[in-house]
């Protein structure tokens, strides 16, 4: 096994797990194959690919966050929501990736045997180019539509696999959504989203850091979070001198702060 692990989810559809707690998400048709997310890079992707499929491949990224995105300048260019753009920019210098190492050192998740830290913060970045609401990647018999899905950032983009009523969403919703972040909508925003999606034809969908395919009703709890947010049962949370309040409900979680409501 090499040092992303591979699952296959459905026929035309399957995973690979990065170490540090991140899913990418491959898509195969008959004449293409499409990879959405791109992890943190810290080991070349395409080996892995290619042990599933010599097809070729396109890359769409869900949002410009450095733990989605590093592994971006691996390939020739890659798509993102344009208003993504200069965050993604910021989160694949060298900077970021400085920070990717040391919060692998932190958690002390093994690297790739034959790692060269150096060259990985050396990498060249990532030639991003903008994808709109409504862009469709044909991939012969599976066509991905892309979909605005802000709120974690304002640029995050999902993935609508029309004939197969499937929706992979990255990290605009998971069970502890960041809406804290300086990037971040305001939570009516993302309310308003999440009610706009709700309507979109899928039955299932996927997300970042987890690769379990979960039913359309759970997609409703994330409304009911962020429509009945009670700041008196919130508590604080801090991130890297950004600080937020915690509320959950169940399930489902969101981090913001005051300026988002």
């Amino acid at each position: 096994m090499g040092y992303y692990a591979a699952e296959k989810l459905k026929p035309w559809l399957y995973s690979l797990y990065d170490p540090q707690n991140a899913y990418m998400y491959l898509l195969l048709g008959s004449k293409k194959a499409l990879l959405y997310d791109t992890g943190n890079g810290t080991a070349p992707i395409l080996p892995a690919i290619r042990e599933i499929t010599d097809l070729p491949i396109e890359v769409v990224l869900g949002h410009g966050h450095l733990d989605h995105a590093n592994g971006a300048g691996q390939f020739d260019f890659v798509w993102i929501g344009g208003e993504d753009i200069e965050l993604c920019t910021r989160h694949v210098s060298r900077t970021a990736r400085r920070s990717v190492l040391e919060g692998i050192a932190k958690q002390g998740t093994a690297l790739p045997a034959d790692f060269d830290a150096e060259a990985y913060i050396q990498n060249k970045g990532a030639n991003l180019r903008a994808m709109e609401t409504g862009q469709i990647f044909d991939l012969g018999g599976i066509i991905a539509r892309a979909v605005a899905m802000e709120g974690h950032t304002r640029g995050s983009m999902g993935l609508l696999i029309e004939g197969e009523r499937t929706l992979l969403c990255s990290d605009a919703v998971n069970h502890m959504v960041w809406m804290f972040l300086a990037e971040s909508t305001t939570i009516a925003e993302y309310t308003a989203m999440l009610r706009r999606t709700m309507a979109l034809p899928f039955d299932t969908f996927f997300w970042a850091h987890e690769n379990t395919e979960y039913d359309k009703k759970e997609f409703k709890k994330f409304i009911n979070t962020a429509e009945n947010i009670d700041i008196n049962k919130t508590t604080p949370f801090e991130f890297t001198g950004r600080e937020g309040l915690v509320y959950k409900d169940g399930q489902s979680g969101i981090i913001f702060s005051l300026d988002k409501m």
